[in-house]
């Protein structure tokens, strides 16, 4: 199945909004929510609503192509957005899934991992193409999403002028993951690709994720990627992040950490951060629900490592994953 351009999807209206609502009308989305119409609409945005950046969403939005893989790997793995019910219902479920087990708590009901902000939002999904599974999966918040939502999912963690800085070269990231059986790296690098082609095509500078580490350990890998982080990042210059629920760690996690060195390495999502040259843009906040702790990571598109922009020829406004 072939994803329909977000060229067409620009020219969805605001008349068939009940209809395509309907996509996103699932878990636990509250009225607001449930009636908001799929997000972003390109034409609205280069219609009045960001202005002063009416060329450059038109040229992102003539420029767009359809963003999937006309390749397969090995693997036989394909990255394209979601673009039915039935995409998404499989995106939160494969969430509820990992989120459950991994961090040993109920993220959702009826086996579904939903919030308010899938609806604001485009998903990524990583597509077994042998078997039609989708494997892996993260959801982008762009700027006009974020403004019909009224707020980014990172505001409900951390208090910054950030965000209202970098406006609309803003995309926010979240909800990442991938099942332990593709776990080997494929699946994490076409996740990347697609979030830099669609950077591309909106011509965003910024993506920013809060990364998760689980607490279930009583902290010492989360003690761990902050040493890791403090090790291996860039110092940023900017706007940071301020938890609003600082991660607290006990004297005795700090303690056994530091002697045994039990935590291991970072995951993969991390390491694939730093490598791209991401900056940690704060202390990392305590997320009492999915009890992880979240670190806050700011990639800059002017600033890539320089290896990883020409793998994902990251150059110029891309239009796709070929």
């Amino acid at each position: 199945m072939q994803l329909e351009s977000l060229k067409n999807l620009a020219k969805i209206s605001t008349t068939q909004t009940p209809t395509m609502q309907s996509l996103y009308a699932t878990g636990n989305l509250n009225k607001t929510h449930a009636t908001s119409p799929v997000l972003p609409i390109l034409s609205k945005v280069s219609t009045g609503l960001y202005a002063k950046e009416n060329c450059r969403f038109k040229h992102a939005e003539q420029q767009a192509g359809a963003i999937e893989s006309a390749k397969t790997d090995k693997t036989e793995l394909r990255i394209r957005l979601a673009d039915c019910k039935k995409d998404i219902l499989a995106a939160q479920r494969l969430r509820y899934q990992l989120f459950s087990e991994e961090f040993g708590i109920r993220c959702g009901e009826n086996g579904i991992d939903a919030d308010g902000f899938d609806a604001y939002c485009h998903h990524l999904l990583v597509e077994d193409m042998a078997s039609n599974r989708i494997v892996g999966t993260y959801r982008m918040l762009n700027a006009y999403g974020a403004k019909r939502c009224g707020k980014h999912y990172g505001q409900g963690e951390f208090t910054s002028p950030l965000w209202r800085d970098m406006g609309d070269n803003l995309v926010e990231l979240g909800r990442a993951c991938i099942h332990p059986d593709y776990r080997t790296g494929t699946a994490l690098m076409k996740l990347w690709q697609g979030i830099m082609d669609y950077l591309g095509v909106l011509s965003a500078r910024y993506a920013i994720g809060y990364a998760s580490v689980s607490l279930r350990d009583g902290g010492a890998n989360a003690l761990a990627t902050q040493q890791y982080l403090d090790a291996h990042c860039k110092p940023w210059a900017g706007a940071e992040l301020k938890p609003i629920n600082p991660l607290q760690l006990s004297a005795l996690t700090v303690l056994e950490a530091k002697a045994s060195l039990v935590a291991g390495e970072p995951s993969a999502l991390i390491k694939g951060y730093v490598r791209m040259g991401a900056f940690c843009i704060g202390a990392p906040a305590q997320d009492p629900v999915f009890n992880t702790a979240d670190f806050p990571m700011l990639l800059d598109m002017t600033q890539l490592d320089k290896r990883y922009a020409r793998h994902f020829k990251v150059a110029g406004t891309l239009t796709s994953l070929n």
